[in-house]
């Protein structure tokens, strides 16, 4: 498999390259440099396997010879970081809003014109916020609607979506 990783040289999409490359894949990186850092992939320089070009994803004709010849697709290029996005915000927004149309229009082009391009996002936990610190240990609190439509743990989804529609059509929704 050939794999274009955007976004390569941050500490995730440098990683990834790491892994590819030891299943036996053949990894092309795309990376501006503006949150990652050549130091991240100058290991895999001598890597045969292994390609890269310093630039954006807003290149277009670059963007699409590079997937032109790749069969998936890793988009991890993105202005990331709080200092970042406050110093520079229509950058931001238009290198992970632009950017990411780019890679899709990319793949749409391609994909319609020869083989298909599998395209794989990756985002950041700065995207999606934290999540709560224990997500096995947490239970959520239902105690009031269990008391409301009588359920029990041992209730069939049956009985359960019975309880519910009739529940909502006493207080007048249905």
């Amino acid at each position: 498999m050939k794999a274009l990783i955007t976004g390569g040289a941050g500490f995730i999409g440098s990683h990834l390259a790491e892994a590819l490359l030891r299943e036996g894949h053949h990894v092309d990186v795309m990376d501006d440099l503006s949150t990652g850092s050549i130091e991240n992939i100058q290991h895999l320089k001598t890597h045969k396997n292994f390609h890269y070009v310093i630039d954006t994803i807003m290149n277009d004709s670059l963007l699409h010879e590079w997937m032109d010849h790749c069969d998936v697709v890793y988009h991890l290029a993105a202005a990331v970081g709080v200092r970042l996005i406050v110093e520079s915000p229509v950058r931001t927004i238009d290198t992970n809003i632009r950017g990411t149309e780019k890679v899709l229009e990319a793949a749409h082009f391609i994909r319609s014109t020869q083989s298909s391009s599998k395209i794989e996002f990756f985002s950041y936990e700065e995207a999606y916020g934290e999540g709560f610190e224990d997500m096995q240990r947490r239970v959520p609190d239902i105690s009031k609607i269990k008391k409301q439509i009588g359920f029990q743990p041992t209730t069939s989804l049956d009985e359960m979506i019975q309880k519910v529609i009739a529940y909502f059509q006493m207080k007048g929704a249905l």
